[in-house]
């Protein structure tokens, strides 16, 4: 099996991304694992440089801090609010579209009660309960059971 060398690149590039971790630009979550997957190396190999080992120590420390003051200052809470302000923001537009719908059907009830005021039609006479449908009548008189 060939034997795996840390060339100074490699340690500048692992170290690198150790400073990127740090910052949090690549997320709040950093192991081991993440470095290997770069370089290929296992974990005992990285964690004997004395480079890495600094670079990967501060990474965490500094991921730990942040994490630390996220909860102190909630960012959750931040993006639960943009949802609810989004969530908002549907909900009136849907209020606004429901409000010229009513709007629309009040004109049409102003319309309907006016034509029927035109024809002589009075109160009472649109409260008369509706005639039976030819069709009911017909299976009423022949006994058909009608479903309901």
């Amino acid at each position: 099996m060939p034997t795996v060398k840390l060339t100074k690149a490699v340690v500048g590039k692992l170290v690198h991304l150790c400073n990127t971790y740090a910052s949090g630009a690549l997320g709040d979550r950093f192991s081991w694992q993440d470095l290997e997957s770069v370089c290929g190396m296992p974990y005992q190999t990285l964690c004997k440089h004395p480079q890495i080992k600094e670079a990967y120590r501060a990474a965490k420390q500094a991921l730990q801090k942040m994490r630390g003051a996220q909860t102190a200052v909630k960012p959750a809470r931040r993006l639960e609010t943009t949802e609810l302000e989004q969530k908002c923001l549907l909900l009136e537009a849907q209020n606004a579209a429901l409000q010229e719908k009513l709007r629309q059907y009040e004109l049409r009830f102003v319309q309907y009660t006016h034509n029927v005021v035109a024809m002589g039609f009075n109160a009472q006479r649109l409260e008369d309960p509706m005639p039976e449908s030819v069709k009911h009548a017909v299976r009423k008189r022949n006994n058909v059971k009608i479903a309901k």
